[in-house]
């Protein structure tokens, strides 16, 4: 007998969580933004050890933490009952269990290939701490990813942001009390309080899941068909993407040190808080899809993907523009010395639009399990970001690192929406609005970098004038703009009644 979720309560859970999503978001990607903002105004030394610690948190979620995210989500919802999911559930735990021994004690063995993915020594008399930290890490990343698949996104979205919420409060009291403690210790510091932040979401999420009638732990072995072929291939696209996300930070390291680091993560900083703000709601996106692929609503699917298509480009764009406009005056919040990388702020904007749709794309390639191409996609993004990167980082520095990224991740990604839309079927054409986002952040580009003079007044008239070239351009109407309101506050399934228009 199948118990799995009817219309009405996905629609139920998805807006609950849609809510709690916007409400842990607001709260946590500010938390981000000023826990950089504080460490960089201690020096950027302190800012670079804040980046050193994500690469070790990325570490252990990447290596350790076998098949990544998308493993949960993808199978629990297809699963056609609660001791199913269970014995699934207690299977893969086992997998991770197994995984992490195997991984742990790689690195153990091999202390210079973990110091390589750290470029830096690393004495391995605290390598218990480490352990403890990576088992901490697995087991919250397994319980809030059972949580997302349950379409408990309340859950996941209060234990997503607790790491940030509990080292914000920390770094603050540092900050004003204790700042030669960030200089010479922000690395223990930094990752004591992600530690702590850690054990509180594992508690939460096993609270609630337990409560969940949906699951019901069995110790029998389940594996769904195509488990190990998805996981595989997810797990490479994860390390693909731990690659693609600290290659950078890693080259940086490599030719300066953790005051260069931090200098460049300032950028990275503000960079990833714009490119996060409109995918707050991206966790309940995956499991919603995934349970109306599972209930065999392929014209809602369809629609949804037209919709999410021509919307999600709107926040991004208007986001995007305004970083970009704004790029010295913001990184000057940081310190003066940081807006030499100001040009370089405004070209991971251009990046950002770009990117837009890889939100819907990244979807369907994750709901419709195509694994190899998503392998290959990362494979071959990685492989150039890599060659380019060490190729010409002797003779270019910094500019050479940032553009291999930059290149590489925006020709991979506008290669997956053309698969996406055209390769799968799922669009006719590409968006109008995505034409017009692409074309007013070049324009921006040009004026910023070489036309427009400094200011607030000037960057003001700059974001207004590629603001009404993109709305200009993209068509949207009045209608339009209430009906994304709409379905970001209540995921209003009228607006998949009607076609959308993708031209």
């Amino acid at each position: 007998m199948t118990d799995s979720l009817s219309t009405t309560e996905i629609k139920k859970r998805s807006i609950k969580g849609a809510k709690w999503l916007l409400v842990m978001n607001a709260l946590g990607l500010p938390s981000a933004f000023l826990i950089a903002l504080m460490l960089g105004r201690v020096g950027p030394a302190a800012l670079g050890a804040y980046a050193l610690a994500q690469i070790l948190i990325g570490v252990i979620t990447t290596f350790v933490v076998y098949g990544g995210a998308p493993v949960l989500s993808v199978f629990l919802p297809k699963l056609s009952c609660a001791e199913d999911r269970g014995r699934f559930l207690f299977s893969y735990a086992l997998i991770l269990l197994v995984m992490m021994a195997m991984t742990l004690s790689l690195f153990w063995l091999f202390p210079k290939a973990f110091e390589f993915l750290l470029h830096r020594d690393f004495d391995m008399h605290n390598y218990g701490w480490f352990v403890l930290l990576a088992i901490v890490i697995v087991m919250t990343e397994m319980l809030a990813n059972t949580a997302s698949a349950l379409m408990l996104i309340k859950t996941a979205a209060i234990a997503r942001q607790m790491m940030r919420l509990v080292l914000l409060p920390l770094v603050f009291v540092l900050f004003v009390f204790k700042r030669e403690l960030l200089v010479d210790n922000g690395v223990v510091c930094i990752l004591g309080g992600f530690l702590v932040g850690y054990i509180l979401a594992a508690v939460i999420c096993m609270v609630s899941v337990a409560r969940d009638n949906r699951l019901k732990v069995h110790s029998d072995w389940l594996l769904p068909s195509g488990f190990w072929a998805f996981s595989l291939t997810t797990m490479m696209t994860t390390v693909f993407s731990f690659l693609y996300g600290n290659i950078d930070r890693i080259a940086v390291l490599s030719i300066q040190d953790l005051n260069g680091l931090g200098m460049y993560q300032a950028v990275i900083t503000v960079n990833a808080f714009v490119a996060n703000i409109p995918t707050i709601l991206l966790p309940s996106v995956v499991p919603t899809f995934s349970n109306l692929l599972g209930s065999n609503q392929h014209t809602a699917f369809h629609r949804a993907f037209s919709v999410m298509c021509r919307w999600v480009v709107l926040p991004i764009t208007l986001i995007s523009l305004a970083m970009m406009a704004f790029s010295r005056e913001i990184l000057w919040i940081f310190g003066h010395e940081y807006t030499r990388y100001a040009d370089l702020l405004t070209l991971f904007g251009l990046v950002g639009i770009i990117r837009s749709l890889s939100i819907p794309s990244l979807t369907i390639l994750t709901c419709k399990e195509k694994n190899a191409f998503r392998f290959w996609q990362s494979f071959f993004m990685i492989v150039a970001q890599g060659v380019f990167t060490f190729a010409f980082m002797s003779h270019y520095g910094l500019i050479a690192i940032a553009g291999a990224k930059m290149f590489c991740v925006s020709v991979s990604s506008v290669i997956g929406i053309l698969y996406v839309i055209f390769g799968l079927g799922m669009g006719r054409k590409i968006p109008l609005s995505y034409k017009a986002a692409v074309i007013a952040g070049v324009t921006m580009v040009i004026l910023r970098i070489w036309v427009v003079p400094d200011g607030w007044l000037a960057s003001l008239l700059l974001m207004l004038s590629c603001f009404t070239l993109f709305l200009v351009g993209s068509q949207f109407s009045f209608d339009e703009m209430r009906n994304v309101i709409r379905f970001i506050l209540y995921h209003d399934s009228a607006v998949f009644t009607s076609e959308v228009d993708n031209n």
